[in-house]
């Protein structure tokens, strides 16, 4: 994935910086869906520009597929308690 597909999914840019990473400074992306988070890799972990993955925070799942996260985001979306 790309890190324009993540942002056109509505992903949240999370800044971190160097004083917070006691390092350097580094971003990642975000999606919520009510108690669960979807969170990017770091920038300072992608080699390639198609390199970027999507976690389900604690949840032991990584997605490297577009298709496959997007279908995942709008079932999500659909099934969410108001």
């Amino acid at each position: 994935m790309t890190e324009q597909e993540i942002t056109n999914l509505g992903f949240e840019k999370i800044k971190v910086s160097a004083e917070e990473a006691g390092g350097d400074k580094f971003y990642y992306y975000v999606y919520s869906i009510n108690n669960m988070d979807l969170i990017s890799s770091a920038n300072t972990d992608v080699e390639k520009p198609t390199d970027w993955s999507i976690e389900i925070l604690e949840g032991g799942i990584e997605f490297h597929r577009l298709n496959e996260l997007k279908l995942v985001i709008q079932l999500m979306e659909l099934n969410k308690k108001l």
